[in-house]
Formats: C-alpha cells, structure tokens, sequence
C-alpha cells in the first residue's frame, strides 16, 4: 500500500476552502485516509500462527494471504476448536511502529465470532494468553462489520509481535488482518533484559569477544542482530561467550540461565 494522497495536496486545499464545512470535513478525512495510506500492511505473508486449526485450510498463514474474501470455503479464513481463551500472532520480522489494524470476518455465517478481542503488540513473542507482553493496541467489543473494520490503536506502539486474543468459549475466525504501521531502525543502544538469563533464537551465531562491550560491537555491526548474550561470570585472558541473536521467526524468548546476561538492542 503506498502514500496515494500527498500532505501538499491536502493540506493547500484545507487551507483555501476551510469556510465550508462540508469542504473541512473532507479535509480531516483525507489527513486520516492518508495518515493510513502512508503506512503500509507490514503483516502480509509473514510467519503466524494460531492455537487450533479444526479444519486443515483453515490455519494461521490464511490471515495473512491478503486474501479479504470471507467466505469460508474459499478457504482464506481460520477456523480454531471451540475452546476459552483463543488466539493467533504473527511475528513481522522486525520492528515497527504500529498505528492501527484492519480486521475481516467471515461472510457467509458466523460473523459473531470476531468480536470482544483483544490486539496486542510486542516486543517478545507471547507465548501465553491472556498475555502481559507488549501493550494492548485495542479492544474491541461489537462483532466486526461484514465489510471490515478499521481499528486504531489507543497511540502508537512499537513491537515485532501482533496478536488477536479472544476469551470466549468459541471459534476465533479470522479472513485477514492488515497491519499498518512504519519499520524503525535500531540505534547502537542496548538494554540489559535479565541477569543470569539468555534470550534464545533459532538464529544463534556464537563466537568469543574480547569483552561485553566487545561482545556489543559485533551485535551492532551486524544489521541482522536483535540481541546478544553474554557471558558475566568466568572471564578469562581468551575473551568471553557470546552470542549474537539474529531474525528468525517467533524468536527471542527469555529462559534463566546462571552466569549469563541477556541485552536487547534498543530501537528508535
């Protein structure tokens, strides 16, 4: 999705014609459509996944297919068991600041199904539902329109983990959701997550450097690199552990481990 409407454009036309006010109210829709259109789905065909899938096309990846069609045996919708506390995520691969989703229900029955959920992002995969990670985006407590819903988050949010959760006793059907938000680029900034802790990746190079901050320069010289752990305890003259975390999917999740430090790259 690209920036269609141009703040010049807009802004030129408000600014000539704000006596009328059929005109401004055109005007703040534009600045809304194109504060959207100036983000971009950056959910579409990344890595998801879902607690149940109760038919086999109906698994997690068909949220993300950028296939809106909600009919369900076009087979471009989810279809967990029915059971509390249902949800699906989908890891994008980096982080971004997310504004706002778009949501789209089954059509042919069952449109119930899509209502009082939850969207949250964050930083670390949740692994857990109800989850604490990140923060909430929205809730949502109607049942999403047949033609879709528009959802903006309470502010901003920046995180590489989308979920939708739904406590309920039912199926959580989904046909699509949109992402919008804007990728951000990381600093040189690294924040200590937990003592005698590791972050774990399924995209793990390890190597000895000549100290933590030795350890911290490799990490930022490598623009794949998330995060880092490190050896705290039983230094020697040959350097330290470390290990750098790279992008994988659903990864960087926290387990204790004695000795160790784990630092997350910070983002701007």
């Amino acid at each position: 999705m690209t920036h269609l409407v141009g703040k010049p454009f807009f802004t030129h036309l408000c600014l000539d014609t704000h006596r009328f006010t059929q005109v401004v109210l055109f005007c703040i829709y534009l600045y809304f459509l194109s504060a959207v259109l100036a983000s971009e789905n950056v959910a579409l065909r990344k890595p998801a996944r879902i607690i149940s899938s109760a038919f086999p096309l109906g698994t997690a990846d068909k949220v993300v297919d950028g296939d809106t069609n909600g009919y369900f045996y076009h087979y471009s919708c989810t279809h967990t068991y029915e059971v509390t506390n249902t949800w699906w995520k989908v890891d994008l691969m980096g982080f971004y600041n997310i504004t706002s989703v778009q949501l789209f229900t089954r059509t042919d029955c069952c449109s119930s199904r899509l209502q009082n959920f939850e969207v949250r992002v964050s930083d670390l995969d949740p692994t857990t539902f109800p989850s604490v990670e990140g923060q909430r985006c929205v809730f949502f407590s109607q049942q999403v329109a047949l033609t879709g819903n528009l959802l903006n988050c309470s502010r901003p949010i920046t995180g590489r983990y989308v979920s939708v959760y739904k406590p309920a006793n039912d199926a959580l059907t989904i046909c699509e959701i949109f992402v919008f938000g804007t990728k951000l680029d990381f600093s040189g900034t690294y924040q200590l997550v937990q003592d005698n802790s590791r972050l774990n990746s399924s995209a793990v190079t390890s190597l000895t450097a000549p100290s933590r901050i030795g350890c911290a320069v490799k990490c930022t010289s490598d623009v794949t690199c998330l995060a880092f752990n490190v050896m705290a305890s039983g230094t020697s003259s040959h350097g330290v552990a470390c290990e750098l975390l790279g992008l994988a999917e659903f990864s960087l999740t926290l387990q204790a481990h004695t000795g160790w430090r784990a630092y997350r790259r910070v983002v701007k």
